[in-house]
Parts: structure tokens; sequence; C-alpha cells
């Protein structure tokens, strides 16, 4: 049974720069183990950018999310249209199906809480996150999100890029909160400067 995109989400969320409230991203879990899928739903609830809203062992419900926890069983056996965070089970084989939709894979033993729950907020605004560097996504940003840091840092406002780049300013202060978690920053300018000191925009 394929996965449906969210819509949208109650608002419960700060943005701590803009002072805007923007919604949670709506996570689905499906893994057949009972610990670690009881694990990985207390992980990703303790964030205020995310809320679970299921956690299965198998077959999910039609409810919509914006991004999918899965074991290596789970992506074989369910199609998803959103985003998925893949829980690799090291004893699987064959391909992994539905490789375009996966942008983030993990493993035991060394991921941290700190490690998931990076991940899949990445995930969830479609940023692609290696298994080394969980916490950091910005090496990989999409066009779009180099171009909001690109305008950010020749001193645009939410309001001037939300009119160059046809987005809606909500939108605009979703994906600059999201730069700044990928990036580790405390505000827009430090997410501009960490973006040049990494190489991503000059």
């Amino acid at each position: 049974m394929p996965m449906r995109s969210s819509g949208f989400a109650p608002d419960e969320h700060q943005d701590p720069e803009a002072g805007a409230v923007t919604e949670p991203k709506r996570v689905g879990v499906v893994h057949e183990h009972d610990l670690l899928r009881r694990g990985i739903a207390g992980c990703l609830d303790e964030d205020p950018a995310l809320v679970v809203a299921f956690a299965v062992a198998d077959e999910p419900p039609d409810e919509p999310i914006d991004v999918a926890v899965v074991s290596s069983r789970a992506l074989a056996a369910t199609s998803f249209d959103v985003p998925v965070v893949l829980f690799r089970d090291t004893t699987a084989h064959g391909p992994v199906v539905q490789r375009e939709m996966v942008y983030a894979t993990l493993s035991l033993p060394q991921l941290t809480a700190e490690q998931l729950v990076a991940s899949v907020r990445a995930a969830a605004v479609r940023l692609r996150v290696s298994e080394q560097d969980a916490q950091r996504a910005a090496g990989r940003l999409d066009e779009r999100r180099l171009e909001v840091l690109r305008l950010l840092a020749a001193g645009e406002t939410t309001k001037s890029i939300s009119a160059k780049l046809a987005y809606s300013e909500r939108t605009i202060k979703t994906v600059i909160r999201d730069l700044e978690t990928e990036l580790s920053a405390r505000s827009r300018a430090h997410a501009v400067a960490e973006a040049m000191r990494q190489g991503l925009i000059t």
C-alpha cells in the first residue's frame, strides 16, 4: 500500500529567528523489531520539529506523513512516495528497492539519537544525508536551498526571497530554519557564514 504525503499539520514549532510558527514534520515508523521501533519513535517524539504519526511492525496505515523511517523488509514490502530513512539490515541480500526515495541510510551500533533525529529532519525537507555525516547534510543541499543561502548572503529578506523564488514566506522560513539545523547554525547569519566556510556558496 503506498504511503501518502502529508498536507498541513497543526502549527506547533516556533521559528527562533523569524518568530513564525511552522508545523512539525509527520513521521511514520515501520519496523518489525519491537524494541527498535519503540526506540526510534521515542527519540523522534522528543524533537519538537517532529511528530510520530504512527509506529507499526508492518502494513502502515493510510495516514499522511512527510517522511518514513523503515526497515529493509518494510521498504521491500511497501511503496513510499515520501522520503525514506532506511535502517539497513546488514543480513539482507539483494538490491534495495525504491532507491530514489532513500534519503538516508542508518545502521547500528554506532548510530546515536542525535544522528537519527538529524537524518529524519533532513530527509523530511528532501536533503540527502550520508551515514558518515548524518548530522550535517549541507554538502548535498539541493539547488533551491543553495539559492536561498545565496539570497540570504546577498542581504535579502524572507519576503524578498519569497517573491524571487515564487514560494510562500512560510515555506522560505521553514527552509531557512532547516538550513540552520543542517548547518548547526545559531542564526541566519551564522548559517550563511558556515555555508561559505564549507564552500557551498561564495
